[in-house]
């Protein structure tokens, strides 16, 4: 338990932004996913453009680091260009 007034609001405010980036990250894990399990290469470009805004909305919020941000881009869009030539 807090022993001050400011620490008993830090709890508060720690608990109700690490539950929200739990749900953007779960968010994030979904749409990856669905990616990962399409075999048409039309359907996987498409998800893979509106994934790559979400990765970039959560990295200006800094839920995620850039350059994490930056490695799940590129292996998304290895992973699509992969299914083109397949």
């Amino acid at each position: 338990m807090p022993h001050h007034k400011s620490c008993a609001k830090r709890v508060k405010t720690s608990t109700a932004a690490r539950s929200r980036n739990r749900a953007y990250k779960s968010q994030l894990h979904t749409a990856m996913r669905r990616i990962y399990n399409t075999t048409d290469q039309a359907e996987a470009e498409q998800l893979r453009s509106s994934t790559d805004s979400l990765i970039d909305r959560l990295q200006s919020k800094g839920i995620l680091h850039k350059k994490n941000a930056a490695n799940k881009k590129s292996k998304l869009s290895r992973f699509v260009g992969n299914l083109q030539n397949s």
